[in-house]
């Protein structure tokens, strides 16, 4: 569970208590040595006795658990007041997501586990002091005080570079009076605050295991930590979010292990013929989990202007995307969900040029692109001092990944939370893997073997998340011919004249906006807009909502139910691979497996019939192919001789010349 809080001195000019509340929350105020402290528990009997059990204070000392922390193999302790030595411990060798916070000789100390997804913040102008896990609280809080802040250019210019994950605030918060803070930090007060980055994810014990040796522990602990959580929330029933690829491939064969009885239901986003619906359909019917029924309309107000203007929720959290972001803080201890989050940035291993998009694809400056340049190689130059040159960009990922945090918080808010990669000791079994391994997502494979091979070789993945290394996995790609186009780009599309004027009409408010951009876009063509150009259009427009300048008079997208579903429903597409087969609509090949079928949405000149022919991969190996079926001349059964990646080409011929043209590879 996830409370927000606020610290402040009590000799502090502003640390009179403040009527600041959030809904459906509890205000309780907690006095120690010199500090004050503001807690926002939930409005409900056990989520204040938990709150009771979490914090304990003796004299002017004190203790505070925020998030879940266990050492294995003992039972979870609720109750702080009997696991004081855990806080002296390093977290690695502790489980679970946590931060500490401890008063010890009038010294403020917040540290816990490097992976716990949270934001922090604080505000040290005019001799204040002011700490907190929540933004919008605390600037609450400030603006009670008569505190002035001001928007932070730089953090807009982060956002206008459309950095690949979101990471918008290495480049600090919305605001320039408000510092960002991370789990990977420690962060200490003696009258002035400090930050601190040491190697949270070190054990020379742990490091001097043997590979298999290290990896039976690491599902020992990470199985403890989930029967413990689950114990301690009480809930009878998880929600489990599942994707076709690797992440909450892995979570979910973890919980199913030996939590099969809790899971209650899977839900996964998106159409009914995605690949993630078609899996999870395939799942929840195999081991008999219920699965979310699709949404009618499936866009949410990632990309609803109007959406975003009226939202109603008591609550908010700001989001770089737009003006901000609202949420409900009305937690609901009978519901629980468990999710994959952060599983690809343990795993990553890239470098700059895989985080940073070069300047001639972004809407920056050469000044501004060049400043918040300078501001990641700092971060960069302490993160490598800390955790070595070839661990620095995987700790960025993890240190200012804004779209995981931002989701988890918010998450966390609404109900019990729990994310199997926010394990410190996970993160440093990748560590020890070599990057061949690491970027196979060795463990990943390892943890869902250990669980339940069958969700290894029995159910495929998305295209590039299987694992072709060990030969017994497949992969199952979208269906190009019924593929929806994202909602954001229909709405540029009917509303790009408006757009591109509003953005003229105001660029001179984005001074790190670089102002050829419209003219160099001014050609493109509406009917097929480059995925690109739709993030930087979407970036200017949200960095304009921030500074107040929102777009007026649009038309919204229409049509957004989902008439798909009548005729391509999940049951269609899972039959396709139910019987051992996959259905890959000619898309490229990555699938390993022996049987395979190939479904055409093509055109084809009236009078002629569609002419298919699959061919292996590498084609220096070739081998037979032999088609099984071949129904309309659009889908094909096949079969080859061993497990290969493939491709399909195609082209149309007359039936009355019989005159077959050289084959066109629809893919390779």
């Amino acid at each position: 569970m996830y409370t927000p809080y606020i610290i402040t001195r009590i000799d502090s000019p502003d640390a009179q208590v403040f009527d600041v509340n959030i809904p459906d929350r509890v205000r309780i105020v907690r006095d120690c040595g010199n500090f004050r402290f503001y807690f926002f528990p939930p409005d409900h009997p056990k989520m204040l006795a938990d709150l009771e059990n979490r914090l304990h204070i003796h004299g002017e000392n004190l203790w505070f658990e925020e998030g879940f922390m266990l050492r294995y193999p003992d039972p979870y302790q609720p109750d702080v007041s009997a696991k004081l030595d855990h806080f002296d411990l390093p977290s690695i060798a502790l489980d679970g997501a946590y931060s500490r916070i401890t008063v010890r000789d009038g010294v403020l100390k917040i540290d816990g586990s490097a992976t716990y997804l949270q934001m922090m913040c604080s505000y040290t102008e005019n001799g204040q002091f002011f700490y907190s896990n929540n933004q919008p609280a605390l600037e609450d809080i400030l603006a009670l005080a008569g505190h002035k802040l001001t928007l932070n250019e730089r953090f807009l210019a982060s956002h206008l570079a459309q950095m690949p994950l979101a990471f918008f605030i290495f480049a600090g918060t919305q605001r320039n009076e408000i510092a960002f803070h991370d789990s990977v930090d420690t962060i200490t007060y003696d009258g002035a605050l400090h930050s601190e980055i040491h190697h949270k994810l070190t054990d020379p014990a742990i490091e001097a295991l043997s590979r298999a040796d290290r990896l039976d522990m690491l599902h020992a602990r990470v199985q403890h930590t989930i029967d413990q959580y689950c114990i301690w929330t009480g809930t009878e029933n998880f929600t489990h979010h599942l994707t076709a690829g690797r992440d909450s491939r892995m979570s979910l064969a973890l919980f199913k292990e030996t939590q099969k009885d809790r899971l209650l239901l899977l839900l996964t986003g998106g159409y009914p013929h995605t690949t993630d619906k078609v899996v999870a359909n395939y799942v929840a019917k195999e081991y008999g989990i219920t699965q979310a029924l699709p949404k009618k309309s499936y866009s949410t107000n990632g990309f609803d202007y109007q959406a975003v203007q009226n939202t109603v929720h008591p609550y908010r959290y700001q989001v770089a995307m737009f003006r901000r972001q609202d949420y409900k803080t009305d937690f609901d201890p009978e519901v629980a969900m468990a999710n994959g989050y952060l599983g690809n940035l343990m795993t990553y291993t890239g470098a700059k040029k895989k985080q940073m998009l070069p300047q001639e694809k972004g809407t920056l400056t050469p000044e501004a692109y060049a400043d918040i340049d300078a501001i990641y190689d700092r971060h960069i130059e302490e993160l490598s001092a800390a955790y070595g040159p070839e661990n620095a960009f995987r700790m960025f990922n993890l240190k200012f990944n804004t779209t995981n945090k931002v989701s988890s918080v918010i998450g966390r808010l609404r109900k019990y939370f729990f994310c199997v990669f926010e394990s410190d000791l996970l993160f440093l079994a990748y560590m020890l893997e070599t990057p061949e391994d690491m970027h196979n997502n060795s463990i990943h494979y390892e943890l869902i073997r250990r669980s339940d091979a069958a969700l290894l070789n029995t159910i495929p993945f998305e295209p590039g998340k299987s694992f072709p290394e060990q030969g017994i996995t497949s992969e199952i790609s979208e269906s190009k011919g019924i593929k929806r186009i994202a909602e954001h780009r229909k709405f540029i599309q009917l509303n790009y004249d408006l757009i591109c004027a509003h953005i003229r009409d105001h660029a001179h408010h984005l001074p790190q906006f670089r102002a050829t951009y419209m003219d160099e876009i001014t050609d493109v063509q509406r009917d097929n807009i480059p995925v690109v150009i739709v993030k930087n259009m979407f970036a200017l427009l949200g960095a304009l909502e921030l500074k107040g300048y929102p777009l007026k008079g649009f038309a919204q997208v229409a049509g957004q139910n989902n008439t798909a579903e009548d005729v391509y429903t999940m049951d269609f597409f899972q039959q396709m691979y139910f019987d051992g087969a996959l259905h890959t609509s000619g898309l490229p090949g990555m699938v390993y497996t022996r049987k395979g079928v190939y479904r055409s949405f093509a055109k084809i000149p009236e009078g002629e019939r569609l002419l298919v022919s699959i061919v292996s991969i590498p084609v220096e190996k070739p081998q037979k192919v032999t088609i099984t079926q071949q129904d309309d001349g659009h889908t094909i059964h096949f079969e080859v001789e061993r497990d290969s990646r493939y491709r399909v080409v195609h082209n149309s011929y007359s039936p009355e010349t019989k005159r077959r043209p050289n084959f066109t590879a629809l893919s390779s």
